[in-house]
């Protein structure tokens, strides 16, 4: 059907249809980001204590919400001798899975979660991370041998 003006009324049929088009492709858009997502834990997964020691909790919904079910959970990270990576298995009690390891030197560590050996998960409570390695999280034991590694106390920056 060809074009009509009548006085700015109209749209010609292509202009509509582009419009619902766009309609729909923002509504879609819009569908796939407010999916529900599974719930970000709520206690911090990794506690370093100033003596070095780091324990882990992972709620094991979590672990069951995001890869399945898991016979085995292990943290890899570069707690090995010299900082080499290794893998710490966790115990499962109860709804965590759990485990200790230190006292370990001071410095910036790695770690990843992984569940049977294949299925790897990135620390929800830890936002930092590895730009190469996206599973990947950090956390820094201090000690006066890495001190310029440290944040600056609050107020004492230049």
């Amino acid at each position: 059907m060809p074009f009509a003006p009548d006085h700015g009324t109209s749209r010609p049929q292509g202009v509509r249809r582009l419009s619902a088009a766009i309609a729909a492709g923002v509504m879609a858009i819009a569908a796939v980001s407010l999916a529900p997502r599974p719930a970000v834990a709520d206690a911090p997964w990794l506690d370093v204590s100033e003596d070095g020691y780091v324990a882990f909790n992972v709620p094991a919904a979590y672990v069951e919400a995001n890869v399945g079910q898991v016979a085995q959970l292990n943290v890899e990270g570069n707690f090995g001798p010299s900082f080499a990576w290794a893998d710490y298995g966790l115990t499962r009690r109860g709804d965590v899975w759990t485990g200790a390891i230190g006292p370990l030197k001071p410095g910036l560590y790695s770690y990843q979660v992984t569940g049977d050996d294949t299925k790897g998960l990135k620390d929800p409570t830890n936002s930092t991370g590895v730009a190469s390695k996206p599973l990947w999280s950090t956390f820094f034991v201090p000690g006066e041998s890495v001190r310029l590694l440290a944040d600056v106390p609050q107020g004492q920056g230049g």
